[in-house]
């Protein structure tokens, strides 16, 4: 884009015309418009015609307007403390709430007040606004303005302003006190629970000490050092060994007893209802056995993506990956070396949108590994070419809230 495509788009968006227009929109309520409307006809009616009771009407709209627009300029909110709570992580589709204190440091009472908080979320920007204004707000003194809000689509949101409004005296204008936000919220994805029992196998000793760290060290515990073996790599030489011996000597980690499992996220999906679904599902399962499994270490492998989550520490990230997760195309070579980044495993849990060519040759490769495999699919296709591992993730398989009480601790965990 050249100098003048920008100056011309620039133009177009802050001409004269825009600006009133974004002014006219923000400042002024319906009743406010109408009445500017009204008072812009009889002006010019005024100007051709001459008729006396044009004129009457003219003034009668200059007087309510100019003594509108004195009265609220005094009487504005100018003299304010806003303190924003930040609200918890929210499932998708379950109702939250913004709780926002406003004090009134002036020293005159403030008048039919409004709050409203613009954001930016998954789905666009939108406007929340309370609905009733509050009639009076005395000097000195606070309130709480409360604003629900039920997410619609998964992913992270942005508070772009916060502002406390008065429509005082007649309802025309918004005289505002705003305030630029900068805060970030999570949506995470529902849970899909399902009765699937899943048994991972138990590592053997050999397996779960080794040398080779596979992962960030932050994810391992120092084991010891041992001398220097050929493949090793050189960034854990232990260097205040070498310059006291002269030997190389490298640092071992070993990695803490417990399951090592793997949730595999089919990305390759056109169908959007099959992919929320799978991700619903990957939701539930790995924030599960974070929450449950004793010392477990989940890989969450969205695609190529693979990221490691450690029990009792990464559950609220493992959520905010698959609450930003969007579809991508990916190979099996792709996917084969992100998992042997965290092997060996005591379980693969493959959640797959569609079943395909492409995904039965995944399976069929880690398939000759030996590892537990589960299989969940969650589109109908032809399960003639199914294994006996994979099963149809529809309602028939989802534990219902009335009759399991399982998955409410999850919810509330989040806040």
């Amino acid at each position: 884009m050249n100098f003048w495509q920008r100056f011309w788009r620039f133009q177009r968006k802050n001409n004269g015309f825009a600006i009133l227009q974004r002014y006219y929109d923000r400042h002024l309520t319906a009743v406010g418009k109408a009445l500017l409307l009204l008072f812009t006809v009889s002006f010019s009616l005024g100007l051709v015609g001459t008729q006396v009771s044009l004129y009457i009407l003219f003034c009668l709209m200059f007087g309510l307007l100019f003594g509108t627009f004195v009265i609220g300029f005094i009487s504005r909110p100018h003299h304010l403390e806003l303190i924003f709570t930040p609200p918890p992580p929210k499932q998708v589709r379950s109702q939250g709430e913004f709780d926002v204190e406003v004090r009134n440091t002036g020293k005159r009472p403030l008048f039919h007040l409004l709050f409203e908080i613009q954001l930016q979320s998954p789905a666009g920007k939108e406007c929340l606004r309370t609905e009733s204004p509050l009639f009076c707000l005395e000097a000195s003194k606070s309130t709480h303005f409360k604003l629900p809000w039920t997410p619609g689509r998964r992913g992270a949101y942005q508070i772009l302003e916060i502002s406390l409004i008065s429509v005082f005296p007649l309802g025309l204008v918004h005289w505002r006190k705003s305030q630029k936000m900068s805060h970030q919220g999570w949506s995470y994805p529902d849970f899909l629970p399902t009765n699937l029992s899943f048994q991972p196998s138990a590592l053997d000793d050999n397996q779960q000490a080794y040398s080779r760290a596979s992962f960030r060290p932050d994810s391992l515990e120092f084991h010891g050092i041992r001398p220097w073996q050929p493949g090793d790599s050189p960034r854990y030489i232990h260097w205040p060994t070498l310059a006291r011996t002269g030997q190389v000597n490298v640092r071992e980690f070993q990695e803490p007893s417990g399951h090592r499992l793997a949730i595999f996220v089919d990305t390759h999906c056109l169908d959007s209802a099959s992919f929320e679904t799978a991700i619903s599902a990957a939701a539930w399962h790995s924030f599960q056995w974070l929450q449950q499994s004793q010392n477990a270490l989940v890989a969450l492998c969205c695609g190529t993506q693979l990221t490691p989550f450690r029990q009792g520490v990464h559950q609220q990230a493992a959520l905010e990956v698959l609450a930003t997760l969007e579809p991508a195309d990916w190979q099996v070579d792709q996917v084969l070396e992100a998992l042997n980044t965290v092997s060996p495993l005591s379980g693969i849990l493959l959640i797959f949108a569609e079943w395909g060519p492409l995904q039965q040759a995944l399976y069929l490769e880690i398939n000759q590994r030996g590892q537990p495999i589960n299989i969940l699919i969650t589109s109908q296709t032809d399960s003639s070419q199914w294994p006996a591992e994979a099963r149809l993730l529809n309602r028939a398989d989802l534990i219902p809230d009335s009759k399991t009480a399982e998955a409410k601790p999850h919810k509330k965990a989040l806040s």
